[in-house]
């Protein structure tokens, strides 16, 4: 995708992420899926972002169940500020590249809070996405 990615529309969902109750699971979980759901659309790839868009349910499942627990959201809002930094310095030919890179550097942030969930095994998701659903530059 070439030009605007949305830099505004996903600053602007930082913003409301940060004023937020930190304890507000619930609307935690509904801007985190609103952010990874904007990052799709910059795609350009309308397919990648149906994709995401049918696996809202399933996110707020288990985003809900994460977020629920206290120390998870300066440490999504600290992830979700590198991606959007990454995005608006174009730091990967494509949104959803800078997305799977800043996961990748995320996940051992993550293991510590998901080491602590009830089956711990830890989150039993990517955190990320494949490359291979960005389209072709």
């Amino acid at each position: 995708a070439q030009g605007n990615w949305g830099e505004q529309q996903l600053e602007r969902l930082l913003e409301r992420e940060a004023e937020g109750d930190p304890r507000d699971a619930d609307r935690a979980t509904a801007l985190d899926f609103q952010l990874h759901h904007r990052v799709a659309l910059a795609s350009g790839n309308p397919l990648y972002a149906m994709l995401i868009k049918s696996c809202e349910p399933a996110h707020r499942n288990f985003a809900g169940r994460f977020f629920r627990m206290s120390e998870v959201g300066p440490v999504v809002l600290g992830f979700h500020r590198e991606l959007v930094a990454a995005i608006a310095r174009r730091d990967d030919p494509h949104p959803v590249q800078a997305e799977f890179h800043i996961a990748r550097a995320a996940a051992p942030m993550f293991s510590p809070i998901c080491g602590r969930t009830s089956t711990n095994k830890g989150c039993g998701v990517s955190l990320g996405i494949s490359p291979s659903l960005t389209p072709a530059s």
